[in-house]
């Protein structure tokens, strides 16, 4: 996938710019310290050494972000042990000076991670690529947030659904979701909890029908929302026999998608009339998309939505509250996929 493959080569270019950064504000500090016989092969060497030892801590605790609380301390202890005490090692180990003069030299390569988080937070993370960490199942088995696994009945596959809440129980068999898209009653879900995974949005990229889409969701903005783009603006959306209609004309989902089925109708005595159905079509304005979760049974999107932003629909995004598509699920290794 194109956009996954400029995700990745954005992250080399980040790697790129730290290295670079570093290296001269290492040679900078150097001078300051007045190190004698710098030349440009020693600053390089220490530089690879420093950036390399920095990726593998980085790299440590994604790995233990849902480990145990010992693994995630020695994470921490890890990144303070190389961001202070390597470099200096390595400085006076390549420039063969003294603790004080490589501290003094390290010094100024502080620096270079200001203009490393200044990049991040005004270009990378606004207009480039943001990353964020799935919290829900609603977009369940495409990309799923802390669960339950078990095993699907019907193929065999892995199932999901979200943990209980702890102290509550389970009144009767749970709904889960497999990665064929069959929904399943389980009463023994395994209860070892999972994490969620994390994935990489394209901040450039201008959704369209099928994609993953994040955004703020429109009753409350300060909370993100990741869900499939099924409506563009100024179409005309309805939920029927398990698909959808877009101006009155059947679409055929992607091949990534087959088995899945959209529900159109709420179970439960006083459940409410759903948005986009052959009796409350969703009409979009020009700027509005309509939103779906692949776990069609468990999710709160655009179908269920009661109070949109002022001057649009209920069930509507608005286009400005549209932050990116998901391109990549980069985390846990196993469950990686490119999207897009």
């Amino acid at each position: 996938m194109q956009y996954t493959a400029i995700f990745l080569l954005s992250l080399l270019g980040v790697q790129v710019f730290t290295f670079v950064v570093w290296g001269l504000f290492l040679r900078l500090g150097l001078n300051w310290a007045k190190v004698p016989e710098i030349t440009a092969r020693k600053v390089v060497a220490a530089t690879i050494v420093v950036v390399l030892l920095n990726n593998i801590v980085a790299a440590f605790a994604l790995l233990t972000s849902w480990g145990s609380p010992a693994l995630q301390i020695a994470a921490i202890l890890g990144a303070f042990v190389i961001t202070i005490i390597v470099p200096t090692v390595v400085v006076a180990t390549t420039f063969k000076v003294s603790g004080w003069r490589a501290v003094q030299a390290w010094l100024p390569t502080l620096l270079s991670a200001v203009s490393g988080g200044l990049l991040v937070i005004f270009a990378y993370r606004p207009f480039i690529f943001e990353t964020f960490v799935i919290p829900t199942n609603a977009m369940a088995p495409t990309i799923v947030g802390f669960h339950w696994q078990g095993t699907c009945p019907d193929c065999g596959a892995p199932t999901y659904c979200s943990p209980l809440e702890e102290g509550r129980f389970v009144h009767g068999p749970v709904n889960m979701i497999c990665d064929n898209f069959h929904v399943t009653l389980s009463n023994s879900p395994e209860e070892s909890v999972y994490g969620g995974d994390r994935i990489a949005v394209a901040k450039f990229l201008t959704p369209q029908r099928w994609d993953l889409a994040v955004f703020k969701f429109p009753q409350d903005p300060s909370v993100n929302y990741v869900k499939r783009v099924i409506g563009l603006p100024g179409e005309e959306v309805i939920i029927q026999d398990g698909g959808i209609w877009i101006n009155g004309v059947r679409q055929q989902l992607p091949a990534s998608l087959e088995g899945l089925e959209y529900v159109s109708e709420a179970e439960g005595r006083f459940a409410p009339d759903l948005w986009g159905t052959s009796e409350k079509p969703a009409m979009l304005g020009d700027d509005e998309y309509f939103v779906l979760g692949d776990f069609s049974a468990q999710s709160y999107d655009s179908r269920f939505w009661e109070r949109g932003v002022d001057g649009h629909n209920p069930y509507a995004v608005p286009k400005s509250h549209m932050l990116g598509v998901v391109t990549t699920t980069y985390w846990p290794k196993d469950r990686w996929r490119a999207h897009k």
